[in-house]
């Protein structure tokens, strides 16, 4: 028997889950539950000839009672940044299971020793987070959408600003804005690079060179003007 092998690049797909519902148990009434079981006349579900009749009236009866007894609340699954890695699960997963046993234990050993633990994953995790950032500003040329996309996720924002006013001058056409978001970084970011420095557990400190208070030069609005 002759076996044939092939390569491919491509990466597999992943399944959409789709929100669901699910019973919130934590806000039932058990004891409304109780009284509404008791209540519901099993006998006469048994006068039924079929054994799958006796099945279906017997779930109907008793999700009904839970309906009225449980609230449902929806599930939506959350995707995971882009920037956290298998090893990073990992490492958070063993963070969980330290801070488990050191709330458990109460040991002071133990509570030190998942502090340390901790303050090193956030490290890592911030690590991480710039390295994808530097990463997406680089493919800025090639890859506008993915940048943006990111940009979007980060600020919750969804639409264009119909207006943008900087400096007295209002930009209406998307060639406009796109000057002044020009002007704007341009007069904000500069060459030093010097004094960016990575501190453990908070990433860089980026306040000696990006100067707060000139972001308040920057006026974004809604409202079209003609």
């Amino acid at each position: 028997m002759r076996k044939t092998f092939t390569q491919t690049n491509k990466k597999p797909g992943r399944l959409k889950q789709t929100p669901r519902f699910v019973y919130n148990f934590r806000i039932a009434d058990w004891k409304g539950l109780k009284k509404d079981l008791v209540k519901i006349p099993w006998d006469t579900i048994y006068l039924m000839s079929s054994v799958d009749d006796v099945w279906e009236a017997w779930k109907t009866l008793f999700f009904q009672a839970v309906e009225r007894n449980i609230q449902k609340k929806l599930i939506k699954r959350r995707r995971d940044v882009p920037w956290l890695t298998s090893d990073l699960k990992k490492l958070l997963q063993k963070k969980q299971r330290l801070w488990k046993k050191a709330k458990f234990s109460g040991h002071q050993a133990k509570c030190a020793n998942y502090k340390k633990f901790s303050n090193s994953v956030k490290a890592n995790l911030n690590k991480a987070y710039f390295a994808y950032v530097k990463d997406l500003t680089a493919s800025l040329n090639t890859n506008p959408k993915r940048f943006w996309s990111f940009v979007k996720s980060r600020t919750k924002k969804q639409n264009t600003p119909g207006c943008i006013i900087f400096k007295g001058s209002r930009a209406l056409t998307p060639e406009e804005q796109a000057n002044v978001f020009n002007q704007f970084f341009c007069s904000v970011f500069n060459d030093r690079t010097d004094n960016l420095s990575s501190i453990p557990g908070r990433g860089c400190d980026y306040s000696t060179v990006l100067p707060a208070y000139l972001i308040h030069d920057l006026i974004c609005t809604p409202i079209s003007y003609s």
